[in-house]
């Protein structure tokens, strides 16, 4: 199972999600939050999730893997 969080200035939102309630329930949770981090244990589609609303996404997408070194560097210093 995976976990999607919405994070904005005022709220952070836990949905345990499955199966088809994750893309729809994403794509809404976009339109309201700047940032929405997928987390969940190794191997459970969360990069595949992401991929795929970033695909059909006409927005701005900002990918950070926490896993590589490169995206902590951007994150610890934003104006790289």
């Amino acid at each position: 199972m995976t976990s999607i969080f919405a994070i904005s200035p005022y709220a952070l939102i836990k949905f345990p999600l499955s199966g088809t309630e994750l893309l729809p329930k994403l794509r809404r949770l976009l339109t309201d939050y700047p940032v929405v981090a997928i987390v969940g244990p190794r191997q459970v589609g969360k990069t595949t999730l992401a991929s795929a609303i970033a695909e059909a996404w006409n927005g701005e997408v900002t990918r950070f893997d926490l896993e590589r070194a490169a995206d902590l560097g951007r994150l610890a210093d934003p104006s790289t």
